[in-house]
């Protein structure tokens, strides 16, 4: 697939989840990506900001869909985003960028307390480490508790990125 091709399924999944990807040339401030000026959202209005060129970063724009659908929480207002890292994961798989989204995540800071928890064999000390730092077993560890906690914590459903901010019959959020 092309750029084209990955920007036509995104737009397809994002809309599936109840959200709309919005094509704008210069994305305001309050809504841009502090890593990326050329992507943002509007959390509330369950909206995907993005200023389209051949380079688009998708696997940024996975993240940011993970922020709009796979958070309860505004993303001013997340801790860390590795709670929702099983939802890009599946995302990225949906969309058939899996393997870019790994490539990516090497330079993912891996919360220390997470790694006590999963791969104690793989690290004992008190600081986040980047995911390229870890051996082979200790990646695979992380991938299958990303997938696991994102099973079941609801946030992929049958293998499928699925959105937590359901709307009721009312229009207010859940």
């Amino acid at each position: 697939m092309d750029n084209c091709d990955y920007i036509a399924l995104y737009c397809k999944l994002v809309e599936a989840l109840g959200g709309k990807v919005r094509p704008h040339s210069n994305i305001p401030e309050a809504y841009r990506s502090p890593f990326d000026r050329t992507m943002g959202l509007d959390y509330v209005k369950k909206e995907i900001w993005v200023n389209w060129f051949p380079g688009t970063d998708m696997i940024g724009l996975i993240h940011e869909a993970g922020h709009v659908f796979a958070s309860k929480i505004p993303p001013n207002e997340v801790e860390s985003d590795f709670v929702f890292l099983g939802w890009e994961q599946a995302f990225a798989k949906e969309m058939g960028l899996y393997n870019d989204w790994l490539d990516s995540l090497q330079s993912y800071w891996i919360p220390w307390q997470v790694l006590h928890e999963i791969t104690p064999w793989a690290y004992s000390g008190q600081g986040d480490i980047e995911y390229s730092d870890l051996d082979d077993r200790a990646q695979e560890a992380i991938l299958a508790y990303l997938e696991a906690t994102a099973i079941a914590s609801g946030l992929v459903v049958d293998g499928r990125a699925v959105s937590i901010r359901e709307v009721s019959a009312a229009g207010s959020e859940l």
